[in-house]
């Protein structure tokens, strides 16, 4: 009877440690989910700082050549659009002491970049742009947009780098505790025959709600879509009903242009897709079922294999309510 007592004392013991290591496997595998959607928002605000420089440099390009306010207008708003990709990108950075470094010498470069472009645009408005003041401000446009180019490049390799290095250890440190928590089946197992039944219980039921766990972790909080070339939906998935309050088979043969805030993103949206072109990270403001206004960006591509179009949805309402909230906050020194 007391070789049984301390055979379930031992199992109990080594299914509590099972049980503490799974626990801190399944949290560490979360907070690699994290590091990952960090990981790749870090990029994707690199991407959009990078692409708003772009366009700046295009649509000054075009109104020197055209004249045309149109693209005057689009360098103007692509310029005060960086400021605050700069703010999201030094939220998401702001522990990082290395990637802030970078972020001002960023700054730095692309301020030069927009000052000679505005410099440029003002020799055009006096009449005295000419061939040989063009050619220097374009050359040394290139040479900067080089060093632009390049100090993203590092700071995604920096943040990558940093990513990788967090899961390479915490990969080490699951792979431990998993052949440690075998281990301590097994010798419970060997210990006392008759208790394992309710360790194998216990731990098919952990594993079981580590698994659910994991595939509602996973399930994209992003609204996909499918459209035609008309913007009716043919997909959407089931996210729209906890971001917008509509249930998906509702929305079926609609036109997504109805969700819209503003009209005028209809018919944007409807050229693209005529001239068969994607949209990347595109801001628009979605209607909610109450009533509400959420902001979203829009990604949309063709799909030639079901001649259709798809797309997503990213609901960033909170991060520009927290952008707002770091906007009102004294600036900290560096």
């Amino acid at each position: 009877m007391s070789n049984i007592r301390l055979g379930i004392i031992v199992a109990t013991l080594v299914l509590i440690a099972s049980s503490i290591l799974t626990f801190v496997t399944f949290t560490m595998s979360i907070n690699e989910s994290d590091l990952a959607k960090h990981n790749r928002s870090v990029e994707i605000k690199l991407e959009k700082v990078f692409a708003l420089v772009k366009d700046c440099e295009t649509n000054l390009r075009g109104y020197l050549l055209t004249n045309e306010a149109v693209f005057l207008d689009q360098f103007k708003t692509a310029k005060s659009n960086l400021p605050q990709s700069f703010l999201e990108l030094e939220e998401l950075i702001e522990t990082n002491s290395s990637q802030l470094s970078s972020l001002i010498k960023l700054e730095d470069l692309i301020t030069i970049r927009i000052r000679d472009l505005d410099s440029l645009n003002n020799i055009f408005q006096t009449g005295r742009l000419n061939a040989d003041n063009t050619l220097v401000y374009m050359d040394q446009g290139r040479i900067i947009m080089e060093q632009i180019k390049t100090s993203i490049s590092n700071m995604r390799n920096t943040e990558n780098a940093f990513y990788e290095s967090k899961y390479n250890n915490s990969n080490t440190f699951t792979q431990t505790a998993r052949t440690v928590i075998t281990i301590f089946s097994i010798s419970s197992l060997l210990i006392i025959i008759f208790t394992f039944y309710i360790l194998f219980k216990n731990q098919n039921d952990i594993a079981d709600r580590e698994m659910k766990y994991r595939r509602i972790f996973e399930l994209s909080p992003d609204i996909i879509y499918q459209l035609d070339k008309n913007l009716v939906i043919s997909e959407i998935s089931p996210a729209i009903t906890e971001q917008l309050g509509y249930k998906g088979e509702t929305l079926i043969n609609s036109n997504l242009g109805e969700l819209f805030q503003e009209e005028k993103n209809t018919e944007f949206i409807e050229k693209t897709i005529k001239r068969g072109l994607s949209i990347s990270n595109m801001e628009i403001t979605l209607k909610h079922l109450d009533g509400r206004s959420i902001s979203f960006l829009l990604n949309l591509y063709a799909d030639n294999s079901t001649k259709s179009f798809q797309g997503s949805l990213i609901n960033i309402t909170e991060r520009i309510r927290l952008s707002l909230i770091h906007i009102s906050e004294p600036t900290r020194p560096y």
